[in-house]
């Protein structure tokens, strides 16, 4: 509803607050079950408990039942830069995920969210064009992804990943990241086969053989220290039959972007790239996402 995103919106931060950004499909479910691994030292979350009870999307609940968690806090979001008030101390982990991808994922998530969208009939190319357009939920890729990237190169407590680094070298970058989060996260990998635990239990086998634990949506919440109101949310967000983890690769995109639309994309991040400096360059390391041509890219 407006009032709850209203008070999403208002959220005042705890200076030890950590907020999980991402543009939708781009990696937010399992980004948050690394932090959750690394908390409980490489332990999964219980077949009977749910991933949203521990870290609230702010958007679903608000700022107000946010307030409800104890800090220090893990909050999700797909909020713009300019939508989270600014706090000393706050740590942002920004994961960002190849727009082919993104694309390809968004839509069959609102395909399969049918009792939200209504769209379980619907094209993908007349997807694309809306993608295109910024006309889809949380606005624009081409906007919010980058405004994200180039804060963070100015901003130490901004956190700026790729969701293909955590595919290709997940170790590396769990390491990093919990580096960049300070001692308690640092110290807790360090210890005997927790680094080696975490990495197991996020991979996408792991995460898929129980999917409902990441899902906002969950059936067995009577044990949970929740209030009525976030229960229910939880609980009527996700249709029964929902697919929610899908495939978790990269460069799927080809078995669904025609050649014209991947040009489409490549030009498009060619001119984000003069407003966002670096931005279209980011995914280089990859080559092989992409299509075969001069450019970077």
């Amino acid at each position: 509803t407006q009032e709850i995103f209203d008070s999403a919106l208002a959220y005042e931060p705890d200076s030890s607050d950590i907020f999980v950004v991402t543009y939708p499909k781009c990696g937010t479910t399992w980004m948050l079950n690394i932090l959750y691994l690394i908390e409980h030292g490489g332990k999964m979350i219980g077949s009977d408990d749910n991933l949203n009870f521990h870290y609230p999307f702010i958007e679903l609940v608000g700022g107000d039942k946010v307030q409800e968690f104890k800090p220090p806090r893990v909050i999700k979001t797909h909020l713009d830069d300019r939508m989270i008030k600014h706090k000393e101390g706050v740590k942002c982990i920004f994961v960002a995920r190849n727009p082919k991808d993104c694309v390809v994922s968004f839509f069959h998530a609102t395909h399969d969210f049918h009792n939200l969208y209504k769209y379980e009939g619907g094209k993908f190319d007349d997807y694309f064009k809306i993608f295109m357009q910024g006309r889809v939920d949380w606005g624009d890729y081409f906007v919010m992804v980058p405004r994200w990237h180039e804060k963070s190169l100015r901003e130490k407590d901004v956190h700026f990943m790729l969701y293909e680094d955590m595919k290709n070298d997940p170790k590396m970058e769990i390491e990093k990241l919990a580096d960049f989060l300070g001692p308690k996260w640092s110290d807790s990998i360090k210890r005997e086969g927790v680094l080696e635990n975490v990495i197991k239990n996020s991979s996408f086998k792991a995460m898929k053989s129980n999917p409902l634990k990441y899902v906002s949506s969950i059936n067995k919440v009577d044990n949970m220290q929740l209030t009525i109101s976030l229960r229910l949310q939880c609980i009527t967000i996700a249709p029964k039959d929902l697919k929610f983890m899908r495939k978790g690769v990269v460069g799927d995109w080809r078995n669904t972007l025609s050649e014209e639309q991947s040009r489409e994309i490549d030009e498009k991040m060619k001119t984000v790239g003069k407003d966002y400096p670096g931005f279209d360059k980011i995914w280089e390391k990859y080559p092989d996402l992409f299509e075969k041509r001069s450019q970077s890219f």
